[in-house]
């Protein structure tokens, strides 16, 4: 792919987790500081395996966990009880905002 391609190969990632960002959108005209400091609060992110789902919401700086395999309607939020589970995805999920920083824009 070309390198002003941003996005992370899904076919090659070794450890099969998927990705997933979600933010409002906004405008180029109402790009501020500010503005992108309160978008940023509404922003969520997760990443998922074949077993486990972590879920981090940037507003509430809350952290969900869920057992996909036992749990596939995610009701039963594990985050208190799996701390190394958490932990695991946590950094999966600190590591693929480093190289995909939310609200950059180029």
């Amino acid at each position: 792919p070309p390198a002003s391609f941003k996005g992370k190969n899904l076919f090659g990632n070794n450890d099969s987790v998927i990705f997933h960002q979600a933010a409002s959108f906004i405008s180029d005209a109402d790009i501020s500081p500010s503005k992108l400091r309160e978008e940023l609060k509404r922003y969520n992110i997760a990443c998922q395996n074949d077993e486990w789902k972590y879920i981090f919401n940037h507003l509430r700086q809350r952290e969900e966990l869920y057992n996909l395999k036992e749990d596939p309607g995610e009701k039963n939020n594990l985050a208190k009880i799996r701390p190394e589970i958490l932990s695991e995805m946590r950094k999966k999920i600190e590591e693929f905002e480093k190289e995909n920083p939310p609200l950059k824009n180029d």
